[in-house]
């Protein structure tokens, strides 16, 4: 199948991928998407989306990439877990290769190098939202020992200061 096919699958199902994909987080058990409202969340699907679309058909995942690694970060700091943010590129997943097995369906073999684009697509963006985990995290531990370390130096000091100290 012709790129151009991939692009008018990926287009065509937009909005329907969109709004399962709202459907399934607003199902979920995790409180986050629960509690989002769909005309917050479904541009936030849409976006999400259309990065993917852009890296799938572009056959390389720099779209995707900094996408998510702006979206991890930003919703880390949030207080959302790993496990939601897999939860909506899941969920993406899901639906999107649900559409595309009926859309193909009696084609799967002409349109393998497709379906592998698809599935390309999502081991980037899972591998993405863990790289940006990784770095989020490690950024806050650090971030707490240097504040753990400059607390330490002001209650020496403060010790110190009262007469605590020693001559």
């Amino acid at each position: 199948m012709s790129p151009e096919t991939l692009n008018f699958f990926l287009e065509t199902k937009r909005d329907e991928v969109a709004a399962e994909v709202v459907r399934r987080l607003h199902a979920s058990e995790l409180e986050h998407y629960r509690q989002i409202p769909t005309e917050d969340l479904r541009p936030r699907i849409l976006a999400l989306y259309d990065a993917y679309r852009a890296s799938v058909l572009a056959g390389d995942h720099l779209a995707l990439h900094d996408f998510l690694t702006a979206v991890a970060h930003k919703r880390l700091q949030q207080g959302y877990g790993l496990e939601e943010l897999l939860l909506l590129v899941n969920a993406l997943f899901d639906v999107t290769w649900e559409e595309a097995a009926r859309a193909f369906e009696g084609r799967l073999g002409e349109a393998f190098d497709d379906l592998r684009r698809l599935a390309q697509g999502f081991i980037w963006a899972k591998g993405d939202v863990a790289v940006a985990y990784a770095q989020t995290t490690a950024e806050e531990r650090e971030a707490l020992r240097r504040l753990n370390t400059a607390f330490n130096a002001y209650l020496r000091l403060k010790h110190e200061n009262e007469g605590g100290g020693t001559a």
